[in-house]
């Protein structure tokens, strides 16, 4: 009777070996103890209708999978790191780096295009590499310009367009070629418009709640493309009140905010003051100062008006799309 129960018992253990504990059920409690050989070795331990599971040695860890392996993401969509029935100690790990370094995390938020390794590790015992390759597309963009966005006709000036001011027409200005852009992540991507020039003349004393509902559709990405008519009266309050406009628009989501620098030389002292901000608040800069050395991305000598020809021209336009499309 004896030897049965001992042969019975060698059965169960040699089943338990191979299982490798893979159906555990939910509740299970691991625990890691240190190997016999002098490797790490991850055990775990259960119950199963009153049967009592011995810690059991498991030399490697299954490979993890990423919840979200789609070729696309919206901004902000979490992506989680899975694995099941693991020993109390493993870690989970990932790597924007190509494996160079590992930070113990499982799970991350889509903000950029880049390639995520995950693996788990449990002391020297390391799982099979996971990799995705996320990239992001947007479906609510709000976009704050001034003339170079978008300006009426107005033949005072020599202008009878209805886009952006100085380009030839209106799929040469940079909200075109920056829209054509964006449905090409995503058809969908709905965009709306503010010529908020206002707020550039008359920072000081604007009414944020204007902003209400705009803020309320949440939108994911938001393009600061203002700052050449800003009023130099009451410069000092200027990026106080920049940082306030951005902050009303997103406070209610998670938004990629893209501040451009100004197009004119005149407002290099609004420049200045909207780095600040950028820099203080990890939003991306669209730098647009290398474009004012070069009168070759204006529209000189195609308007009499000096005003209108100051504004980029076609090459101006492509070169701003293009510098905005990079900060995405």
């Amino acid at each position: 009777m004896k030897v049965a129960i001992e042969a019975a018992v060698y059965v169960l253990l040699l089943c338990l070996v191979l299982l490798g504990c893979r159906s555990a059920p939910p509740d299970f409690e691991p625990i890691i103890k240190p190997g016999g050989d002098g490797q790490d070795t991850c055990f775990c331990q259960s119950q199963i209708d009153s049967v009592t599971f011995v810690n059991i040695p498991v030399k490697s860890l299954p490979k993890p999978q990423f919840s979200d392996t789609l070729s696309g993401q919206v901004y902000a969509t979490k992506i989680s790191l899975l694995a099941d029935s693991l020993p109390t100690e493993t870690k989970f790990e990932l790597s924007i780096d190509q494996g160079k370094n590992w930070t113990e995390s499982n799970c991350f938020i889509v903000k950029d295009t880049m390639e995520v390794w995950g693996r788990l590790k449990c002391k020297d015992i390391v799982s099979p590499v996971s990799k995705v390759r996320v990239h992001t597309f947007y479906e609510r963009v709000f976009v704050v310009g001034n003339s170079i966005t978008g300006h009426g006709v107005a033949p005072e000036l020599g202008w009878y367009g209805d886009w952006g001011m100085a380009a030839s027409a209106k799929e040469m200005d940079y909200l075109s070629l920056l829209t054509k852009r964006l449905k090409l992540l995503n058809p969908k991507v709905e965009i709306r418009v503010s010529y908020d020039i206002g707020f550039e003349r008359s920072y000081n004393n604007y009414d944020f709640t204007k902003l209400d509902d705009i803020a309320a559709w949440k939108p994911d990405l938001l393009i600061m493309r203002i700052g050449e008519n800003t009023n130099m009266s009451y410069l000092n309050q200027f990026q106080d009140k920049y940082d306030q406009y951005i902050l009303k628009v997103i406070s209610q989501s998670e938004t990629k905010v893209v501040c451009s620098t100004t197009f004119w030389r005149s407002t290099m002292e609004a420049t200045y003051r909207i780095r600040n901000i950028a820099g203080l608040r990890v939003y991306k800069v669209a730098e647009l100062e290398p474009l004012m050395n070069d009168t070759l991305y204006t529209a000189r000598g195609l308007f009499k008006n000096q005003a209108v020809a100051d504004h980029p021209g076609d090459k101006g336009m492509r070169a701003i799309a293009d510098i905005i499309i990079g900060q995405l």
